[in-house]
């Protein structure tokens, strides 16, 4: 007889156990809690998924920004300060929007009106693919351990900031 498949939250991620039958491996699941999509949807005004959701959103490095956000955006710039934190708490779950969260938050002294947009795209994505599931299978143990290391000095058309990312592999389930 064999053993149910285990869940467990820990603060509201979903975390599965799943046991080993009929060809599929023993394996461990993470999921994010898909309702901050909704939450920020409900934050901008968008509560339904558009066209735009399907596609990534578009990197702030590809837009110039020319004018400042209107007087009401910027007396509103707690809002906005709001949902970059929010966004940054989902990027430990959701890879996918990691840079775009990062690039928001550059802008969260003065937001202008196209960081607004940027947001609203973010958004449309999340509404759009609610879920990210993180699928970890069972695998020997590995003694080979890979790193890559990138760096884009001075990406950002803005603010001329650089940007620093650095991924150690070990094993098959993060390479």
């Amino acid at each position: 007889m064999q053993p149910d498949d285990s869940e467990v939250r820990i603060l509201n991620r979903l975390v599965t156990w799943r046991v080993a039958r009929e060809g599929w491996p023993e394996a461990i699941e993470w999921e994010g809690d898909p309702r901050h999509g909704t939450i920020l949807g409900g934050q901008v005004g968008l509560m339904y998924s558009f066209g735009e959701s399907n596609r990534p959103p578009r990197s702030y490095r590809t837009c110039i920004f020319s004018r400042w956000a209107s007087t009401r955006e910027q007396q509103s710039g707690h809002k906005y300060i709001y949902i970059c934190l929010r966004l940054s708490y989902l990027s430990a779950d959701r890879p996918d929007i990691g840079v775009e969260g990062n690039e928001c938050a550059r802008v969260m002294a003065n937001p202008t009106a196209q960081a607004y947009e940027k947001l609203k795209c973010i958004i449309r994505y999340l509404l759009g693919r609610p879920r990210l599931v993180w699928v970890f299978t069972k695998q020997d143990t590995s003694r080979h351990i890979v790193g890559n290391c990138d760096s884009d000095h001075a990406g950002c058309k803005i603010t001329r900031k650089s940007t620093t990312c650095v991924v150690v592999c070990v094993g098959k389930n993060t390479c």
